[in-house]
This record gives C-alpha cells, sequence and structure tokens, in this order.
C-alpha cells in the first residue's frame, strides 16, 4: 500500500511506502526520486496516472481524493443508505437526527445480513444507537434475551445507559466479581423470560457454558477491536455464541494496524462473508516474511474492500452527522534528552542488535522444522519486547526502570541511573502542563502506556504540586478505579486523573478539557479512543487540548511515526 500526498500547488506527488515497494517505485517509466531526509519518494504530479495504473487498488489517498481530481473543495453528496427506514420508537431522551439514521441503518443490515457494525466516531453516541437498534426487536416481539459482553469497566456504565435512555421494564443483570454473584445473574437471566445480561471479556471466558445455557436473541458487542484476533480462543467461542443470532458490533477503531483485523471481527458474525482467513489475506493483503516473521506491508484490491465493510459498517464523519463535538488542538511538548537517557538508550539499542543478530541466525542455521524455527525466535523476542519497554522508560524518566523488579533486563540498566538521578525533562514539563492547568481551575487527564509510569508520575505531582491525584490502572480494583472516577468527574473535587489505556475506551470524562499524553499510544485507534474521553457529545467545551511529552531523539518519534501510519490503514481500509 502507498500513501499518495499531492503539494498544494499541485505540482508534486509525495509518496510513502513499506521499503519493499522501492523496487517496483523504481521500475515507473518516469522520474521519481527519494528523499533521505523527508523519508519519501517525490516526483512530478504529472505522472499521477502512471502511478495509479502501477499500484491499482493499493493507493491510499492522504490528500483528499478530490482536491486530487482538481476540484478547490469537497463537493457535498447526498447522504442516503437504504429506502423505507423503520420507526425506531420513542426515548426518554431524544436522540439526534443521525442517531436515529444509525439505529435505522444498524436495524435494516441486521434484518438483511444478521449483522451490523457502528464504527461512527468516539463520544458520537454509538451506545444510544445500539439501544435503539435493539428496542426495535424487543417492541416486535423478535428478541427476548439480550447478552452485551464490553470491557469490565464500563459494565456498570452500560446498566446506567439502558436506565437512561429507555423504559424497557426489563430486568438488567450485572456480572458481578465473585463466582458466586456471577452464577446467581445466569441463573437469573435462564430463567427470566426476557433480560439484558451484561458481562466483561473476561468473565465470558471463564463461564462460556454458564453463559451460553440461555438461548440468546441479540449479541451486543463493545469495542470489538479488543477481541479482533481470528485465531485466539476469546475470538472462537464469542463466534460460536453469535453466529446465527442478531449481532451488532460496536467500535470506533474496528482497524488498529492491519487490514485484517476486520476479518477477524466479521467473522464472528459470519464465516461465510469473507470466506477463510487464507482467502482474505491473498485478495487483500501484501504479506511479507523476514527476520521479524509475518508482516503485512500494504493492502491491495482496496476499492473492492472498501464496498465489502459499507454493505455491514456505518461511519460518518463530523460534517455528515451535523453535531458539533468540540475541536481538537494538538500542543507537542518536546524536551532534550540528558546524558544518562542517552547512555540507556545505547545499551538498550546495543542489547536490540545482539538480539536482532540472534534471530537472523536461527533462521539462517541448520533447523529445517518451521515450527522450531518459529519457536525459538519467539523466545528470542520476548526478551525483545522487554527491552522495548525498558527504552520506553528510558525515554521517559530513568527513575522507572529502578522501579523495575525483571532482573535480567533491569540489573544491568539500573546501574546506569544515578543514585541521585533528579528526574527528566519530560516529566518536569508535565509537572509545569498540570499546574498551568489545576492552578486555573481546569480538570486534565494524563495518559501513559505502563502503570509504572503512571504510578512515577502520580507520586511526582502529589509531591511538587502538593495536591491529591487519582489513578486508574489495571493494577486496582474495579471499586477503586470506579472511585477514581466519581472523585475525578465531580465538580470541585480532585482535578488530575492519570492512567494508562485501560481507561481510555468506554468512559465518559468530558469533565476534563486537557489531556497529557505522557507516553504515546501504540496505535492510532487507541489514540483515538483516548482523545475520545474528553471529545464527546455533551462537552460545555469547545476545544479539547492534547499535550504529546516528546523527548527527542527518543522511542517516542518512533511511536509518533507508528500512529502515522496506522492512520493511513484506516483511511485505506474503511474510507
Amino acid at each position: 500500500m502507498l500513501s499518495l500526498q499531492m503539494s498544494k500547488s499541485r505540482k508534486y506527488l509525495f509518496i510513502t511506502c513499506h521499503p519493499s515497494y522501492a523496487s517496483r517505485i523504481r521500475r515507473l517509466p518516469c522520474d521519481v526520486e527519494f528523499s533521505y531526509e523527508q523519508k519519501r519518494w517525490i516526483t512530478g504530479a504529472e505522472n499521477l496516472g502512471l502511478i495509479q495504473e502501477a499500484f491499482e487498488g493499493e493507493i491510499y489517498y492522504k490528500t483528499p481524493k478530490w482536491f486530487i481530481d482538481g476540484y478547490e473543495e469537497e463537493p457535498v453528496k447526498e447522504i442516503s443508505f437504504f429506502e423505507d427506514p423503520v420507526d425506531v420508537g420513542e426515548y426518554k431522551i431524544a436522540p439526534y437526527d443521525y442517531q436515529v439514521r444509525g439505529a435505522q441503518f444498524m436495524i435494516d443490515r441486521i434484518n438483511h445480513m444478521g449483522f451490523c457494525l457502528n464504527s461512527d466516531g468516539v463520544g458520537s453516541g454509538k451506545t444510544f444507537q445500539a439501544l435503539m437498534a435493539t428496542g426495535y426487536f424487543l417492541k416486535k416481539k423478535e428478541v427476548s434475551h439480550i447478552l452485551l459482553i464490553c470491557k469490565k469497566s464500563i459494565k456498570n456504565q452500560w446498566a446506567r445507559e439502558i436506565e437512561k435512555f429507555t423504559d424497557w421494564k426489563l430486568p438488567v443483570y450485572v456480572t458481578g466479581d465473585t463466582k458466586k454473584k456471577r452464577t446467581h445473574a445466569y441463573e437469573a437471566a435462564m430463567e427470566s423470560k426476557k433480560c439484558v445480561l451484561i458481562t466483561n471479556y473476561h468473565n465470558f471466558l471463564n463461564d462460556y457454558a454458564e453463559i451460553n445455557a440461555t438461548p440468546w436473541d441479540l449479541v451486543i458487542l463493545d469495542e470489538a477491536h479488543s477481541v479482533k484476533r481470528a485465531d485466539t480462543k476469546m475470538n472462537t467461542l464469542i463466534g460460536h455464541t453469535m453466529r446465527g443470532k442478531r449481532c451488532i458490533f460496536l467500535t470506533a477503531t474496528p482497524v488498529l494496524s492491519t487490514p485484517e483485523d476486520i476479518f477477524g471481527i466479521v467473522n464472528m458474525a459470519s464465516f461465510t462473508y469473507f470466506g477463510s482467513k487464507k482467502n482474505f489475506e491473498n485478495k487483500y493483503l501484501v504479506i511479507e516474511y523476514g527476520k521479524y516473521g509475518r508482516q503485512v506491508i500494504g493492502a491491495r484490491n482496496l476499492d473492492e474492500l472498501n464496498n465489502s465493510v459499507s454493505d455491514f459498517m456505518i461511519r460518518r464523519s463530523e460534517k455528515e452527522i451535523s453535531v458539533e463535538l468540540p475541536s481538537i488542538v494538538e500542543e507537542p511538548v518536546r524536551v532534550a534528552m540528558d546524558q544518562t537517557q542517552e547512555k540507556l538508550l545505547s545499551y538498550i539499542d546495543e542489547r536490540i542488535e545482539q538480539i536482532d543478530a540472534q534471530i537472523e541466525k536461527v533462521m539462517g542455521g541448520d533447523h529445517k522444522d518451521p515450527e522450531t524455527i518459529r519457536e525459538k525466535v519467539e523466545e528470542i523476542n520476548e526478551r525483545k519486547k522487554m527491552y522495548i519497554s525498558a527504552k520506553q522508560f528510558a525515554s521517559d524518566d530513568p527513575r522507572a526502570i529502578l522501579m523495575l523488579d525483571d532482573g535480567y533486563v533491569s540489573k544491568p540498566l539500573k546501574k546506569l541511573v544515578p543514585e541521585k538521578y533528579p528526574g527528566s525533562e519530560k516529566t518536569e514539563a508535565a509537572v509545569d502542563v498540570v499546574e498551568s492547568v489545576v492552578s486555573a481551575g481546569e480538570k486534565i487527564i494524563v495518559f501513559c502506556h505502563y502503570s509504572t509510569t503512571a504510578r512515577l508520575l502520580k507520586e511526582e505531582l502529589e509531591k511538587s504540586l502538593k495536591i491529591p491525584v487519582c489513578i486508574y490502572t489495571g493494577d486496582e480494583s474495579t471499586e477503586e478505579r470506579d472511585k477514581a472516577i466519581s472523585l475525578f468527574t465531580e465538580k470541585g473535587s480532585y482535578n488530575v486523573l492519570i492512567g494508562t489505556d485501560s481507561m481510555a475506551e468506554g468512559l465518559n470524562l468530558q469533565a476534563a478539557k486537557y489531556q497529557i499524553h505522557f507516553e504515546q499510544a501504540e496505535t492510532f485507534a487507541m489514540r483515538n479512543q483516548r482523545i475520545g474521553r474528553s471529545r464527546r457529545i455533551g462537552s460545555e467545551f469547545g476545544h479539547v487540548v492534547i499535550y504529546d511529552l516528546i523527548t527527542e531523539g527518543s522511542f517516542d518519534e518512533a511511536r509518533i511515526n507508528k500512529i502515522a501510519r496506522d492512520r493511513e490503514i484506516t483511511g485505506a481500509v474503511l474510507g
């Protein structure tokens, strides 16, 4: 897959792609030069036709196609999904028109295909649309038992949303943390004439047999991207539960970093829609096998894939839904790397190079059995992952390395951190931003990738600013996390919430106008989820401000670049 961008003057084309495409680009019958400074290919705009012909079905238009085709502004298009939309009924809170149309689309697709995917933007009200679609089938008495699977952190929020929006007058059971509480919910659901059972992914996996003792008519899968991998036990068991039933998938980010993510989601509802995984790969993916194993480096037949996805998916831009969400103001904060960070990163890079050499040696060795090679490569790569985590900690604040307890990696690294290391410029910048926001009476969310970093920042903020800080990571209990959210969202209470990506999905945190991304998300999709905690319908703010903290020349920049690539893949697959 190539990312194609046109200069504003329409004189030049800029091509970004995986290095594997280099030989094909060099064979083009026109002048194309590679800029090592910009890390992309450059050619004249008059060569557009040659490029489109040579890479038909493999181009993602980073510059909108309408601009490339010569229009000065985007042509206005009529949005029509289907004929004869149904009446979705009345609700406690009046829905927006676009939410009604979304629910109607979902109903139509379920009636025709058995499943649908709502991929409207984060904060646009997918929950309400799913409830309207479900309510339609309840009113028609076509469903009576509804299974809703979601993240653990938002089970109770779903129950509150059902109470807030609907007047269904049916029992809603939420699975608890203990086996006794969960069994009680399953037995009550099985004995009910109609009900909703809300469970989380982990409970579903553990209690699969008990949950499926109830004959479900409709299954809702929230944050469906969480179980996108078609080769996992979770995906397989959810597929067994969903197939043959009405299915609703909800996720603003169905494609995280590769086009095969959409296959894993759809395959849970239908074995036949895309066919086998092998067929999907052969038809739509460009795959390369090398020292890092199997890599999806691009996509082909993008127009056909877009059309296939649009048959069951609704995904609308802000312009199409005509509802004003807060705008996004991105504020990169770049800081210098100190000598301790330089030493750590240099040491880690040397170890990673040694690991890569070991992988090449294994792959080029005397082993004949592919399975033996795969196992040895995976074993070596586990060590590499530990060093990559350490690379992030070194980019953030070397004191995080002192908090690690895995001796194999951390012991030699700890020796490189001075006993009285004062902290990094990145941590100092985070404290400065938080201080300026809190002193103005505003609330701020701080996102980290690792709980170790979140704990370090919590201690630093409380020590430096003498303010209480809420924390939300995978290390706290459900009660502790719920309390943190409650304290943060209440007016006049805590003004700082710090946590990991465990709080990046499903939560309503529009009380905060400001966010700090202390560690970058792994994917563009997760970055969108983070921003969507503040950027939601009902926000009182005209914009949300995102501070990206970046240590120059560090692992942070690699993360930023990956997010940009993921963004292009998402646009290529979903349109």
